[in-house]
């Protein structure tokens, strides 16, 4: 079974354009390269997620990873419906209500962000049950296990 993970646009070019980054070059490797096989990883993504890493310029690498079977992109249906539950029941302290619904809906738990509002929301339990775990350096590569 393949465990999935957001990757937020904010860090996207890092993650999926820079194999030699300090703090996620593990990530690169293990998601882009297959380096690391024992991970069965996938990038969950859509909706606005979509149109962000448009604007980051990693769409065609995201495309090879979808064609690989590496990256799964959720219906923008689906993620709008789950987006407007977040808004009206829930309190985020992040205005990326967009992330949160795709980790709704594809039951991803771990994410890839340099916001801390977002990193917060993601770990909060009335948010998302399981609540998530945030991947921030590359001591963190076990949480893809």
């Amino acid at each position: 079974m393949q465990k999935q993970i957001i990757v937020d646009a904010n860090i996207a070019s890092r993650v999926l354009t820079n194999p030699g980054d300090a703090a996620y070059g593990d990530l690169h490797d293990a998601l882009v390269k297959k380096k690391f096989p024992e991970l069965k990883i996938c990038l969950a993504y859509g909706g606005k997620l979509s149109t962000e890493y448009q604007k980051a310029g990693v769409m065609r690498i995201i495309n090879l990873l979808d064609s690989a079977g590496r990256a799964r992109q959720y219906p923008q249906v689906r993620i709008s419906a789950e987006e407007e539950v977040v808004k009206k029941t829930l309190t985020c302290r992040s205005n990326d209500t967009h992330i949160l619904a795709i980790a709704r809906v594809s039951a991803a738990r771990v994410l890839c962000s340099e916001d801390n509002k977002l990193r917060k929301d993601f770990k909060d339990r009335l948010i998302l049950r399981p609540r998530g775990r945030i991947y921030s350096c590359k001591s963190h590569i076990d949480l893809l296990k």
